[in-house]
Order: C-alpha cells, then sequence, then structure tokens
C-alpha cells in the first residue's frame, strides 16, 4: 500500500527523491490525496490504481504500463496484520497470501518486465516467539528468506533488499502503550520514527553496490528477540 501511514511515508519520500510514483490502494487512498491537495505540485507524478493482492497479484506490475512511467523499483509495504496462530490455517494461508507471496510474484514480475532496478520488502523487526500473532510473524520471517534468494536469483539486473523496523506509528493508545514497553527494552532506549526509516529506504534506492540486506531500523530490538 502506498496511500497511508507507512505507505504515504514511503510516497512521499520517494518523490522528494524525484521519482514519480504509481501509488497502491485496496480500500482508501484518502489520506495521500488530501496531502496531495496540499502538496499540489506533486499530484502530476502521482498515479492512482486500486487492486486487491489476494488473487494474481503479478498482474499490478501489468497494469503499471496504463501509465506514463518508466518502471523502475518496487516497495513491497502492502501488509495485513490481524491476530492468529498456526491453529487457524485458513488465517495462515491468508497472511501469507498478502505478506509474502504477494511481495514474491510482483518482484519476479519486475524482474521480467525491467532490465536494470531494485526491490525493498518491508519486514519486521520484532520476530519473537509469541501466541497472539504467530502466523504474521511466519509470514514475515519468510518474507526475509525470500528477500535473500531473489537478490542472488535476480542479480545483476534486480537489487533486492529489505526494511525491517519495529513500531513506527502508534494509531491507538494501547499501541501507544505498548511503545513505551519497546522503549523500555530496545538497547537505545528509543523508539523508530519516520525519518530514520526514510533514510534507511534512501539509502537501500540509491546505493547500487547493496542487495541482499535486511537493514534493521529498530534501535536494536532485534538483539533481544
Amino acid at each position: 500500500g502506498a496511500t497511508k501511514r507507512l505507505g504515504l511515508a514511503f510516497t512521499k519520500q520517494s518523490l522528494l527523491m524525484g521519482f514519480s510514483v504509481i501509488a497502491h490502494y485496496r480500500s482508501t487512498a484518502a489520506p495521500l490525496k488530501a496531502w496531495l491537495t496540499k502538496n499540489n505540485p506533486h499530484k502530476k507524478k502521482v498515479f492512482f490504481i486500486r487492486y486487491n493482492l489476494e488473487k494474481n497479484p503479478e498482474l499490478l506490475i501489468d497494469k503499471c504500463s496504463d501509465f506514463p512511467v518508466t518502471l523502475i523499483g518496487l516497495v513491497n509495504n502492502a501488509s495485513t496484520f490481524t491476530k492468529g496462530n498456526l491453529d487457524d490455517i485458513e488465517h495462515l494461508k491468508k497472511t501469507i497470501t498478502v505478506n509474502t507471496t504477494a511481495p514474491l510474484l510482483l518482484s519476479q514480475r519486475l524482474h521480467q518486465r525491467v532490465k536494470k532496478g531494485w526491490v525493498v520488502n518491508i519486514t519486521d523487526a520484532i520476530t519473537s516467539f509469541n501466541k497472539t500473532y504467530q502466523n504474521y510473524r511466519i509470514s514475515k520471517r519468510l518474507l526475509n528468506e525470500f528477500t535473500l534468494q531473489l537478490a542472488y536469483l535476480f542479480a545483476p539486473s534486480i537489487r533486492v533488499n529489505a526494511l525491517a523496523p519495529a513500531a513506527i506509528l502508534p494509531s491507538t493508545q494501547n499501541e501507544k502503550t505498548y511503545f513505551r514497553k519497546l522503549k523500555e527494552t530496545a538497547p537505545l532506549k528509543k523508539t523508530d520514527n519516520i525519518t530514520s526509516l526514510m533514510k534507511a529506504f534512501t539509502f537501500l534506492v540509491e546505493n547500487t553496490s547493496i542487495t541482499g540486506q535486511i537493514l534493521y531500523v529498530d534501535n536494536g530490538l532485534h538483539l533481544c528477540s
């Protein structure tokens, strides 16, 4: 997704880096459209596409040819984050479909269509075992593995890396409480922020010697998992 929360931040940063953006969304593009209303010069460089990644996600890359842009990069940010563990196999399948299989198929199609480019997968820094979000954890761990395998497979034409943030944008009071606990746990004794994540994103995109890296932007939380 490219129109709200983290996705909106990646869209803004991509525009600042000089790219045009094909902004994918499933349900609403309102936050990005509202931002563009206040930042009118960027409007002509953003194109919207609504698509459900649960079925034939690779066709989203094909649809990009409808827009007057040269495809060069892919940010796999769309994700489902809901409660579920291995007792619920249907939930596991659905979670892996969106969080793991869709990024894989999108990356494969990009590799087929683009001679030189990059992929940045958004995974997760918090990998400790838990029962509540077990299926989500598995899907992101698998995406980490796909990042490494695809980097090897797609070289030298496509670079594949991943960003692994911890909690970034709290939206509820419960999440704010969770953030405070993370701050106490993290070795650097602080929580993540959008600025740090966008600097890491820019580094992975612009440094053409980097591929097969999972860059943790988490104040060291992965050391405690």
